[in-house]
């Protein structure tokens, strides 16, 4: 049977200084080493964007209104604030990598990609802009003039592009496998190592089932998903999976 390591840390993490900085970040506040990359993009979108939203908080702004966008009675002001900061986030992401394929972008040319994945209103959508682009702007981003934008890191712009393609599309997993296919294209193959990383076991599985059944016999679709495997940690059902496509070609 293939095997993966399913306790070591991923490589990537202690061999770029940005996320090994991020590491130490991370486990000063919370006494945890991250293990996947996933884990540690959410810890640092967390704090960068919780930080922003108490600073205009603390500037004037009014978000009482901001828990009905949200079909939660429960939910408090600086929570709904950030759960729409986020999501905004997450499908900017997504039409500038997966739709766009850019870095640089401008507010216009993504808002009708933006809207279809919206799942709020406009006002929720402008309220959103005004959390992260009002001056300073959210340090998860920068600007590079003439009202163009970027992400500060491009490994961060596909890590809020996979959370928005999960959040979207996990649903319809073809849907998915379209999206993210060919897995070793520029902008898709880090995508889907960070999607790999956030479906559960169940949905994972039937994902690699479905790669598997896309596989023109020379393998190479194997070869993908063991890549996935190194990003999330070994799966003995996927793995026997693997081994049984291979003896069928």
């Amino acid at each position: 049977m293939l095997k993966t390591n399913r306790t070591s840390i991923n490589p990537d993490l202690t061999s770029s200084p940005f996320l090994l900085s991020l590491m130490i970040e991370v486990y000063t506040k919370d006494g945890v080493i991250p293990r996947k990359r996933a884990e540690l993009y959410a810890k640092q979108v967390e704090a960068i964007v919780s930080r922003c939203i108490a600073r205009r908080i603390d500037d004037g702004l009014n978000c009482k209104d901001f828990p009905n966008y949200f079909d939660d009675e429960k939910l408090e002001e600086k929570e709904a604030a950030y759960m729409l900061a986020v999501e905004y986030l997450e499908a900017l992401a997504f039409v500038c990598q997966l739709r766009l394929q850019k870095r640089d972008f401008t507010l216009d040319e993504c808002e009708q990609d933006v809207l279809a994945l919206w799942k709020h209103d406009k006002a929720a959508l402008e309220s959103a802009r005004e959390l992260l682009f009002g001056a300073p702007i959210v340090g998860l981003l920068s600007s590079t003039g003439d009202k163009s934008f970027r992400f500060s890191h491009l490994t961060l712009q596909e890590y809020l592009a996979a959370k928005c393609a999960v959040r979207v599309y996990s649903c319809d997993l073809q849907q998915l496998l379209a999206l993210l296919q060919p897995f070793h294209a520029r902008w898709t193959r880090e995508v889907a190592q960070f999607v790999a990383c956030m479906l559960s076991a169940e949905t994972f599985t039937s994902f690699c089932q479905l790669v598997l059944e896309s596989d023109d016999t020379t393998g190479a679709q194997c070869e993908m998903l063991l890549d996935l495997l190194k990003e999330r940690g070994s799966s003995e059902q996927v793995e026997n999976m693997i081994c049984s496509k291979l003896q069928e070609i």
